[in-house]
């Protein structure tokens, strides 16, 4: 028993570390979208509104949404 805890406790650093070691990268995905009117008529004016959120470990800086 003693030598499966041991490896146990090794597998289970090993993953911990890999977690807290891994480099931070941002994540961004579109997390809301909607159009107002929500059916647009040729012609007249209409809202866009576009939610994004970051759901990495790291910071994303500026961008831009095309």
């Amino acid at each position: 028993m003693k030598g499966l805890n041991r490896y146990f406790l090794v597998i289970g650093l090993v993953a911990w570390l890999s977690m807290f070691m891994a480099e931070a990268a941002p994540d961004l995905f579109v997390s809301e979208f909607s159009l107002n009117p929500e059916t647009p008529v040729q012609g007249s004016p209409v809202t866009v509104r576009l939610g994004v959120y970051n759901q990495g470990t790291g910071s994303s800086g500026p961008f831009s949404v095309q």
